[in-house]
């Protein structure tokens, strides 16, 4: 069953506890996306949300508000109905600001719920038009706001001027093929499953970027007709198209060293994006199962010893409706697109 969520007023001791933690992700939100510099961050955040909220919960027009899910709270949603200058209410629409789902309430639905609630909301409010706001790395949110129905009505676009200090000259491309990962965690550990491991170096919060797969585009054919190392190399992406190393000296820097698992904590946010499928906690091996996004006639052992191990994985576990039901959310596009088909 779909969750649902009832939407009350914030207090003011709930304001409280809420606004130094909205301010400091506010803050660390535009410094990764480049729009101001990380010194004085958190100082312009607080005067933006003081002069968004001079009254606090008492601001006329914004709608600071908790969501609850069977009495117990579950996240915030702060939303605010803006008027055109002349006051028609022709014309009126509501912007979010902020929603949040709680931590430990996270992977239930709870985000989608607030968002429909805050649809009725805004509705009831007498706007025609909900908007809201998503950096561009945000993979997720985005995701979720565009099964919802929203659409993209404008783009930024940023390009640095100044280089990095490792960045090639002016006028040469740096062409070298390898897969991004994040600083939180570490490839090529020694691993307990098999070879080398992938792992958390730091806390890696739910549906956070973990990596995102690096190297060349190749069909099928192309594929096989490369050494067995490099075939081991690829990420299928469609039906007859890999993304894959194409030689020995491209080989590490492309690899995931993703081993995997019958019970895996990373999934996939797309087709090269892989994502925390949960918490993670520093020092764990990340995993993913290898049904998430392979499709091949095969089989290989399982070596992950969790206590649902499959043991033989198969190249079409993926149409495991037991799998399908337990990863749902999960599945590189691809494979998602085949199982919606199905």
């Amino acid at each position: 069953m779909a969750a649902t969520v009832h939407l009350r007023p914030m207090t003011e001791g709930e304001y409280a506890e809420w606004l130094p933690g909205s301010i400091t992700a506010y803050a660390a939100d535009h410094v990764r996306a480049g729009g101001i510099p990380a010194e004085g961050a958190e100082a312009w955040a607080a005067r933006q949300h003081g002069e968004l909220l001079p009254d606090g919960v008492a601001t006329p027009d914004h709608h600071l508000l908790v969501a609850e899910s069977d009495g117990r709270r579950v996240g915030m949603l702060w939303i605010h109905l803006q008027r055109n200058e002349t006051g028609d209410s022709g014309d009126v629409t509501a912007f979010v600001y902020d929603v949040e789902v709680d931590e430990s309430e996270r992977g239930c639905g709870h985000g989608r719920a607030i968002m429909r609630a805050s649809e009725d909301l805004a509705r009831d409010l007498g706007a025609l038009a909900l908007r809201l706001h998503v950096f561009g790395a945000n993979i997720v949110a985005r995701r979720l706001y565009e099964s919802l129905g929203y659409a993209t009505t404008d783009v930024t676009m940023a390009k640095p001027l100044v280089a990095a200090p490792d960045a090639p000259p002016p006028g040469r491309l740096d062409a070298t093929v390898r897969t991004w990962i994040s600083p939180k965690a570490e490839k090529g550990v020694a691993s307990e499953i098999e070879g080398k491991g992938l792992f958390a170096r730091e806390p890696i919060r739910r549906d956070e970027v973990v990596a995102v797969k690096g190297g060349h585009l190749v069909d099928t054919d192309t594929l096989l007709g490369l050494p067995e190392l490099l075939q081991q190399s690829d990420v299928q992406v469609t039906d007859e198209l890999h993304i894959a190393s194409l030689n020995e000296d491209e080989y590490d820097a492309g690899m995931l060293y993703l081993n995997h698992s019958c019970e895996p904590n990373v999934g996939f946010g797309g087709n090269i994006v892989l994502v925390a499928m949960r918490d993670i906690n520093a020092g764990e091996e990340l995993t993913t199962d290898y049904a998430l996004f392979d499709d091949y006639d095969g089989t290989m052992t399982c070596h992950c010893g969790r206590p649902s191990c499959r043991k033989e994985i198969h190249g079409r576990d993926w149409r495991r409706p037991d799998l399908q039901r337990r990863y749902a959310g999960y599945f590189s596009w691809y494979l998602q697109q085949r199982i919606s088909r199905s």
